[in-house]
């Protein structure tokens, strides 16, 4: 059984939200297709989204399909990773280390000017890196021609956090397998104050996140807390004939100094006076 999922971007810390996966029995573009509508069905948003995708899956089709107003764009850690394989000779001088570092370069040029510069570094290195660069949608993976919002750019495989955290339960039967991928943080039940889940579900649903944390983080509990005199704490009083019939202030001394630590006190303090001070002229 395949696990899809479909992971959207952004949090303000360059981290990764799952929105939503299927598993299914297998891999191909009608299972994708199924996804991508089951998805659109459940996204309440008129906004444009952005997806990232692996060029090699060959998914842009059914993204443009699906999502009509959609922006696309492709992985750069799969990209480059392709680009490497297709770095065949002859190449023009030393250049050939330099290639990814050109490519990368304008990949993240911001001004077209940028983008051209790096693209020609490249073309005087190898024709055929050229040549194979000049076939991808430079829409698809420059900042400086993307359409959409721009949503930088990412050198690592994001998808290789949430296979490690799904490594535990892939050899699971399906419905344990579901209930872990669902699982929370549980930062909720532990803190008594809601999580980052809990409140994007709050968002969504027109939801007060107020209500929902603990009253012992309420002001009014807070200012209750101090509303009456805080007493000293009280004690039994024994009377003269052995009796506890009566309570008194406890009265709370100091601890015990030792002998050993008392001489040590005094012999420090002698040992202060009895020190000669000079100005710094003689």
């Amino acid at each position: 059984m395949r696990l899809f999922w479909q992971l959207l971007l952004w949090h303000g810390d360059d981290g990764l939200c799952p929105v939503a996966f299927a598993i299914v029995d297998t891999e191909n573009d009608d299972k994708w297709r199924w996804f991508l509508e089951q998805l659109r069905s459940v996204l309440a948003t008129s906004q444009s989204l952005t997806f990232v995708l692996d060029r090699e899956k060959g998914l842009k089709k059914s993204v443009l399909e699906v999502f009509e107003n959609a922006h696309r764009g492709y992985s750069m850690h799969h990209l480059l990773q392709s680009f490497k394989r297709n770095l065949n000779g002859p190449y023009h001088g030393d250049g050939k280390g330099l290639l990814p570092i050109y490519f990368m370069a304008a990949a993240h040029a911001i001004r077209i000017d940028g983008f051209k510069t790096s693209i020609d570094q490249l073309r005087r290195v190898s024709a055929r890196a050229y040549a194979w660069v000049q076939q991808i949608e430079p829409e698809c993976w420059t900042n400086a021609l993307f359409k959409g919002e721009h949503y930088n750019h990412f050198t690592s495989d994001v998808a290789e956090a949430y296979i490690k955290w799904i490594e535990e339960v892939q050899e699971l039967p399906i419905v344990p397998k579901i209930e872990a991928l669902c699982s929370n943080c549980l930062d909720w039940k532990s803190t008594g104050l809601p999580c980052c889940h809990a409140i994007a579900v709050f968002n969504c649903t027109g939801r007060d996140v107020y209500d929902y944390c603990s009253r012992y983080y309420r002001a009014d509990k807070y200012r209750l807390t101090y509303s009456e005199s805080i007493n000293p704490a009280l004690a039994p009083f024994e009377a003269s004939d052995g009796e506890k019939t009566d309570v008194e202030a406890a009265h709370v001394l100091p601890p015990l100094i030792s002998k050993q630590q008392e001489k040590k006190s005094q012999a420090k303090t002698e040992s202060v006076l009895a020190r000669t001070v000079f100005c710094s002229r003689c």
